[in-house]
């Protein structure tokens, strides 16, 4: 036995050296960057089509199969780019802690609209819903995050500023450890803004009518930001409507358009 140590202890060393290296793979460790290894952060993005393609730090990590992927990645902040057939790219600024998961479920908005004029029963209820949005103030503004971040309209400008009480934990882009809590413009056109609701089934973004248009918002201010175009028209006007679609109104027409 000690001969067998003694011929092949290089080998055995580099066999033990492979083993552990794969164990710390499989387990989340990565080489860091000074070269040691570290804990990685695990990404998880779901809730999306198949053939979509997963880019993180502008370099494409993953092409996704199926529903969803995960990958590891070093370091803790990064951007994330989510590119899936038949939709506009996905892009958000993400944050994970070494050895922690983080689940993303991009916010999907298709390049092609699905919409259907409204007709028949649904057209009066459609207009009391275009006629009964008004702009979230101070005083009655939207609420979202579980209640924990206020959207209300200042100006021209839409404004988000934390909840603050025991049971909120304000978003990092409203509140630090250093400068505390302070309300953050969101979004500032140079036309003015008719409309905006909470984006449906979404804690993240917003739907905007402003000008001739009707944009889909990310509430996250920094870049890269989200921020697509979803409808143009004339004097368009936008109000919740169903679980999965919103209505809007063109002029004497009504559309309803799925999301």
């Amino acid at each position: 036995m000690k001969k067998f140590f003694k011929d092949y202890w290089l080998y055995l060393c580099l066999v033990l050296v492979v083993l552990l290296g794969f164990l710390g793979y499989v387990n989340g460790y990565r080489f860091g960057p000074y070269g040691l290894p570290v804990k990685a952060g695990l990404l998880v993005v779901a809730d999306v089509p198949s053939q979509t393609t997963v880019y993180v730090d502008n370099i494409r990590r993953h092409y996704v199969e199926a529903t969803s992927t995960s990958m590891y990645v070093t370091g803790t902040t990064h951007s994330v780019i989510v590119d899936a057939p038949g939709y506009q790219p996905w892009n958000e600024l993400v944050t994970i802690p070494e050895g922690e998961t983080l689940t993303l479920h991009p916010l999907l908005v298709r390049q092609q609209i699905l919409e259907k004029k409204v007709e028949g029963a649904d057209i009066a209820p459609a207009w009391q819903a275009i006629w009964k949005t008004v702009l979230p103030t101070k005083e009655t503004p939207l609420l979202t995050s579980d209640g924990c971040v206020s959207i209300y309209t200042l100006g021209n400008r839409i404004v988000a500023e934390a909840v603050q009480n025991d049971t909120c934990v304000p978003p990092p882009y409203l509140c630090t450890a250093d400068a505390g809590c302070a309300p953050v413009i969101v979004f500032e056109p140079i036309e003015t803004i008719k409309d905006v609701l909470v984006y449906p089934n979404r804690t993240d973004a917003l739907l905007v009518s402003s000008g001739n248009k009707v944009y889909v918002l990310e509430i996250d201010p920094r870049d890269p930001r989200f921020f697509a175009p979803l409808v143009r028209g004339t004097g368009v006007r936008v109000a919740p409507w169903k679980e999965h679609s919103i209505v809007v109104s063109d002029g004497a027409s009504l559309r309803e358009i799925e999301l």
